[in-house]
Formats: C-alpha cells, structure tokens, sequence
C-alpha cells in the first residue's frame, strides 16, 4: 500500500516536475554549440568569369571552422556549404581574390576559411592544334602483342589559358589494357598531362573524343636481341664515359620473320653527354624499325653512363715502416699507381709506405717477399704493379 502511494499520490506535481526537466534537457541541447573545423573540405565555385578569359590555377578546397548547435552538426553535410570567388570586373592579371563562404543552414555560424584568400593568374584563351599521341598502359594478354595504332581524327583543337596551351604540344588518347587477345577499337576521350604526369584538366578539345583503332596480334616470331646506347658530345676535361648499362639489358621482339632475322640490337636516341662530370641516368625511348614491336611493356629503357675521373699513372719509391725491431735494406721498391691525377700529384715516399715485420727475425740479412697488402697508399689510388717483390733486409 505504501508502494502504491508513492505512484500514484500527487499525481500532478509529479507530472509537472517530468515535463519541466524534459523541457530543460531539450533547452539545453538545443541551445548547446559546438565550435570546430567541418570535417570535409568545401570545394571553391569560380563565379563571373569574364568572357574570353580563364583562371590558370586549380583553385583549392578550403577547410572551414564553424559554430553551430549540436543537433544541428548531426545533419550537416558539404552540400550545406559554398564556396565562391567571384571574378566579375576582373581582367587578365595576377590578383588575390578573397573566398567567400556561405552554408544554407541558418543556424551554422562561419567563424573563418582557410585559406581565406588565393593568388589567381587570370590568363586570355586560345586555341591551337595539336597532334593526337596515343597512351597504352597495362599489357595484352600473354603472348600477344600491341600493334601500331591508327588514331583518328590525327589532329584536334585545344583550347585553354594561355600558358598552358603554349606548353602543351600534344593531346594524349589514354588506352589501358587488360589481358586482351583481340583488336581494340574504342572512342577515347582525349587529355593531357604536364611533365609531373599530373592531368591538365583547364584544356579542353575539339572533338573530345577520337577514335582509336589498335591491333592485338600473336606473338609468333620472337627474338631477343641487345640494346645499342648511342651518346654525343664530350665529357668534362678529366673525365670518360666508364661504363655504360641498360635496364633491360636486353629486349624481346617480334615482327615479320625477314624483318627481325636482320636486327641484333635496337639503338637508342643520342643522349648529349657535353661537359658531364657526374653520373647520367636518363630513360629514352627506342628506335624501332617499321613492323617491329616490342613483346613486352612500353618501347623505352633507362640509360645510365657512369662518368669517371681519368686515371694516370705515377710510379713512385716507397719508403720503408719497419715492426718488431730495426732494419734497413738499400733495395728500392718501384710502385706503379694509377688513379685521379690530382690525387696522384700527392702521392710521394711520405704516404707510399711498405710494412715490415720484423717480429723473429735473426740479426744480419734476410730475403723477405712483399705482399700486396703490405703496401699501404692514400684512398682514390690503386696499385698496378710494383718492383722488386723480394728485397734484402740487413736485421739490426
């Protein structure tokens, strides 16, 4: 009974007290904010661009601090934000034009963007043709291989800011493979890339697309042949070319039997070797010869001259650095060096030395044979030879 009066005696002042404190938590969350960066990033809408002229940037997405209540963070997506510059009045020029940042939810505050602020280039559009240059990645399916491509139309117009255009000197139709076995004839839309491989996405073409036509033929004739690097030009004064590799070392090809039964090695373009005094790593392209193809990957290697010092030659009387007791000997050892003329202009009896032990050895003369580890020479030389290889010591 006592139980039941605690439920149900004063009803009314117990109802009032539930609704008050639901009503509080409500006020309280609804009321409660929070202050932080949106965790995504807005991206930045370029308004009122003027006629004729394009920014050369890709403008950046901005992070964004906000302050608005906790219900409301629940619900708020990149879509409840803009971002804008807005260009109208501008020409061509280099400014700094301020982000504007908006959100479509009245109850979220913007406190700041960053950056705030962007440096723009706003460049005249032109228009140019250029050349339509094919881009195959992947490989065929095993033994088979890609063949020449047929591309059409050759020649497209590009249009975009100034400079860019300018740089750019042809339009890339990307083609990737997969396994394939049979020809490949697709329409492919065209881009283009600046030398960090990073998409031009400012350019645009006339057409967009092109058509692509590229032959997937069996590798039947197969043969595996060197690689002919070939160079102009001299090194620095002082320095040779001391060796020369390739990776591959060695590439397989296929083609009409009479075509590749003539070829023993494809060369490469000539690499300008004008005044090097250091190591050239370069990947070029190979040179093949019409209905030739490579079985394997793309058409090129990586080159790498290694760029040595010249040696000279210098012979020089060591002196001698007796252990385990005292000697002389009125024999002269001749040691032939070769190595960096400037290293060997240093080399003298003061740093040729010849260690002997002497260690057991009875008074008088003894015949005693130098090894070549006894010889001891400055870092940079090496020994060719040296003379007399046994002397008379005279033990003291």
């Amino acid at each position: 009974m006592l139980i039941a009066n605690i439920f149900t005696k004063n009803l009314g002042p117990k109802f009032l007290a539930i609704a008050f404190a639901l009503g509080l938590w409500f006020y309280v969350a609804l009321g409660a904010e929070r202050v932080a960066n949106f965790p995504t990033k807005i991206p930045v809408e370029v308004k009122n661009v003027p006629a004729g002229v394009a920014v050369l940037e890709e403008v950046p997405n901005v992070d964004v601090k906000i302050r608005a209540p906790l219900l409301a963070w629940r619900n708020l997506s990149s879509s409840n934000f803009a971002a804008t510059i807005d260009l109208a009045g501008f020409s061509k020029g280099q400014y700094e034009i301020p982000i504007a940042v908006s959100s479509a939810n009245p109850d979220v505050k913007i406190i700041e963007a960053t950056p705030n602020k962007i440096n723009i280039h706003i460049e005249e559009i032109i228009t140019k043709d250029v050349p339509v240059k094919i881009s195959v990645s992947g490989e065929p399916k095993d033994g088979f291989v890609e063949g020449e491509a047929e591309i059409s139309p050759q020649e497209v117009k590009m249009t975009g800011p100034k400079t860019l255009v300018g740089a750019t000197v042809s339009a890339i139709a990307p083609v990737k493979l997969d396994s394939e076995e049979f020809d490949i004839e697709r329409n492919v839309k065209l881009t283009a890339f600046d030398s960090g491989g990073k998409e031009l996405s400012k350019l645009q073409f006339s057409p967009e697309q092109v058509s692509v036509k590229l032959p997937i033929t069996k590798a039947t004739n197969l043969k595996t042949v060197g690689i002919k690097v070939n160079v102009s030009g001299v090194p620095q004064d002082g320095f040779w070319i001391s060796k020369i590799s390739t990776n591959p070392a060695a590439v397989s090809i296929t083609g009409e039997a009479d075509a590749i039964s003539k070829i023993e090695f494809l060369e490469t373009p000539k690499i300008d070797i004008t005044g090097a005094k250091s190591n050239i790593t370069k990947t070029v392209a190979l040179d093949l010869p019409s209905g030739v193809l490579i079985t394997k990957g793309k058409p090129e290697v990586q080159v790498k001259l290694t760029i040595s010092p010249i040696d000279s030659q210098k012979t020089v009387t060591a002196s001698f650095n007796f252990e385990g007791g005292s000697g002389s000997s009125t024999d002269q050892v001749q040691v032939i060096l070769s190595g960096p003329a400037a290293s060997l202009a240093d080399a003298s009896s003061g740093n040729i030395k010849i260690s002997i032990n002497l260690s057991g050895k009875p008074k008088g003369q003894t015949q005693i044979t130098i090894p070549k580890e006894a010889i001891f020479i400055p870092s940079g030389l090496s020994i060719i030879d040296y003379l007399p290889k046994t002397i008379t010591i005279t033990v003291q």
